[in-house]
């Protein structure tokens, strides 16, 4: 009497080899990924935000000098120099420094944080396509590629004129003083159509 036996269902086993075998390519592109990325640890986004504070500080540094030596000039020619008039506005000055300074240091922060972002970004897309295709070839090749455009050097946009409300100031109260005003420095001078300037002190 012959006995046949059914065939061994292997189903399951293949299925789970086979996803040992993808988990297998997904680690090697998940290690291609980590190994391009590397280099974006905290030294690289400080680097970036040095640059930015190395690209903004000295037009800020350039601008708030002229600014100030044509503010000196000005108050000179109107004898408020050494009164409290020329300390008031060179007080100003310096505390707009001072403030655009902190407002500048914080934008370069910024831009790191920015960097930051993408880089993180771009990673996460990259292992979302691995995961996807369990292609480590093609992880290498693009992470790689990605690392080398982000880890290009930014480009920074100049400042603009930080400073120009003290050269009109300055231009204001030489006006007001040609005008016989006793306090030059109160006065703010509010164009009205037709009727010339109003003087509020």
């Amino acid at each position: 009497m012959c006995i046949f036996s059914a065939p061994k269902d292997n189903s399951a086993r293949l299925a789970r080899e086979a996803e040992e075998k993808r988990q297998g390519k997904i680690t090697e592109g998940t290690n291609s990924i980590n190994s391009a990325f590397a280099g974006f640890d905290d030294d690289f986004f400080s680097g970036i935000e040095q640059d930015a504070n190395n690209f903004f500080n000295p037009q800020i540094d350039r601008q708030f000098d002229k600014t100030r030596e044509g503010l000196i000039k000005n108050l000179a020619r109107q004898s408020n120099l050494n009164a409290s008039t020329g300390a008031t506005q060179l007080g100003d000055l310096d505390r707009a420094g001072q403030e655009q300074r902190v407002t500048f240091s914080d934008r370069a922060r910024g831009i790191a944080s920015g960097v930051r972002g993408d880089v993180e970004s771009n990673r996460a897309q990259l292992l979302a396509q691995l995961t996807a295709s369990a292609n480590p070839a093609a992880a290498a090749a693009t992470s790689a590629a990605a690392a080398r455009q982000l880890s290009e050097p930014q480009q920074f946009s100049a400042i603009g004129d930080l400073f120009s409300q003290f050269g009109g100031v300055a231009a204001d109260q030489i006006i007001g003083a040609r005008r016989g005003f006793d306090n030059p420095a109160s006065v703010i001078f509010k164009p009205q159509a037709g009727s010339g300037q109003t003087f509020v002190g």
